[in-house]
């Protein structure tokens, strides 16, 4: 397979078996499917110009079937839920009007997404509902090619036992703790909300 493709290898690190893959998409995460057979895997426009592009493929270990579905925005990572359900990282992007000069700026904040396995989607959370735009002519505009890249999340994880996600925004040095069925975020963790020991290191763009 070339350097991308979807591959699965053994302890000793043994190609064992690949698919072949769109090669304008990257794959950012693939799992074993919970309560099935196969593999899902997360894939984004390479070249992050088009959110249209992102998409879920659950993809047979006979590769005789496969199912795609159409995820705007995803990307990153997702969660598969024991019901069926996948929780993934989406953007969010909206025209922002700075209050001083009166510019307008589109900027990439970031959702959390549930998506059924009926295909009914749920907006859970987004980190414009939570969190300080700060100064935007200081943000990264070159990742999204003129947008402003605000969040950057680039990780989620779930805690059954809580009932709460754990989303990382590596551009904000910060972690935030999400209650699924609220959409509150019951934490906000960083260098400002917390001190953090003398022999620690506080979250630095954390991937």
């Amino acid at each position: 397979p070339d350097e991308h493709a979807p591959a699965v290898l053994d302890r000793r690190g043994n190609l064992v078996w690949y698919t072949d893959h769109d090669p304008d998409l990257v794959q950012t995460q693939l799992e074993f499917r919970v309560g099935g057979t196969g593999l899902i895997v997360l894939e984004q426009d390479k070249s992050r110009t088009d959110a249209s592009l992102s998409q879920l493929r659950f993809i047979d270990w006979e590769l005789d079937q496969e199912e795609i579905i159409s995820t705007w925005g995803a990307h990153h990572r997702f969660y598969q839920h024991e019901d069926g359900t996948i929780a993934y990282l989406s953007l969010d992007i909206r025209e922002w009007e700075d209050p001083e000069t009166g510019a307008l700026w589109d900027v990439v904040g970031d959702t959390i997404v549930e998506i059924s396995p009926e295909g009914e989607e749920t907006i859970v959370f987004s980190a414009w509902d939570a969190l300080t735009l700060g100064d935007v002519t200081e943000m990264d505009t070159t990742y999204y090619f003129g947008k402003v890249d605000w969040t950057h999340a680039n990780s989620l994880y779930y805690t059954v036992e809580d009932g709460t996600y754990l989303v990382s925004m590596g551009k904000l040095n910060t972690l935030v703790e999400v209650d699924r069925a609220t959409g509150e975020a019951l934490d906000i963790i960083n260098e400002e909300t917390y001190t953090f020991s003398e022999n620690s290191t506080p979250f630095n763009y954390q991937h």
